[in-house]
């Protein structure tokens, strides 16, 4: 019984949606067809993309017990860590979300918590494969603007969050 109770409270909320879809569907079938259609459209392209991105996460597990990649990040801590996160970013293209794994990897095998914060912030935001469609939209001042203010936030606030987590830490011990 307490197996079955600690299952259902880990997914409350894929029961909690089946059970809101299978409401909707019952009162407003027409409704519940079109949450159908877009859930599956969802399905469909987002599947292929966390496939690849598991595939990636899984290579990278593995070239990162590696000892020469292993010795690097453990070396890592000036700057070039600090340009190897912005540019890691920067070429990532696709949805973030694999990036946490990532970044949970990377820190685990020793690399610094700014390196990280930088990677995953420029991953979220300065994208080089959307550049020249921010370019298009906004024009190449404010692209360029929003680029250099962006990429100095980041690096600042990357550094914050590294002293943050360090002042948390010791508190804690």
């Amino acid at each position: 019984m307490k197996k079955i109770i600690s299952l259902l409270k880990s997914n409350l909320l894929p029961i909690i949606s089946v059970a809101a879809f299978l409401v909707i569907f019952i009162v407003s079938p027409e409704k519940g067809e079109k949450i159908a259609v877009k859930f599956k459209d969802t399905c469909i392209d987002t599947i292929p993309i966390l496939l690849l991105m598991f595939a990636l996460l899984a290579f990278i597990k593995v070239a990162m017990d590696s000892d020469v990649i292993k010795n690097t990040i453990e070396k890592s801590k000036g700057v070039k860590s600090v340009l190897f996160a912005y540019m890691f970013g920067m070429l990532v293209s696709g949805p973030i979300y694999p990036g946490y794994s990532l970044g949970n990897m990377l820190i685990k095998k020793g690399m610094q918590v700014r390196v990280v914060v930088i990677m995953l912030s420029v991953w979220a935001t300065l994208k080089i494969p959307l550049l020249p469609f921010e370019v298009k939209a906004l024009g190449i001042k404010l692209t360029a603007v929003r680029w250099i203010v962006t990429a100095i936030s980041i690096f600042f606030m990357a550094l914050l969050s590294e002293k943050m987590l360090k002042v948390v830490d010791n508190k804690g011990e």
